[in-house]
């Protein structure tokens, strides 16, 4: 997670984002890629992966869990974090 955010974080500060839209414009796969990125952070929540995973663990759903998961990118990280261990 850490190493993420550095990304992240790194990506954002340094990076030109005049040539990120133009390359968005022109090349299909830097699109792809944004889209890619877009619909992967907004059906994560949404899809039965995160219901599953949730209810092997004993996690009911909290609105505090919904809320981190909710959070592009981030929130998942988080909930694999956070989330306790498989009963035996």
């Amino acid at each position: 997670m850490l190493i993420t955010l550095v990304l992240f974080a790194f990506g954002v500060r340094v990076g030109n984002w005049h040539d990120y839209v133009v390359q968005c414009h022109d090349c299909a796969f830097v699109h792809l890629i944004t889209l890619d990125f877009c619909l992967m952070g907004l059906f994560f929540p949404l899809t039965s992966l995160l219901d599953d995973d949730m209810r092997r663990r004993g996690v009911y759903r909290s609105d505090c869990f919904w809320a981190i998961a909710l959070v592009p990118l981030v929130g998942p990280l988080i909930y694999l974090c956070w989330r306790p261990s498989l009963p035996n």
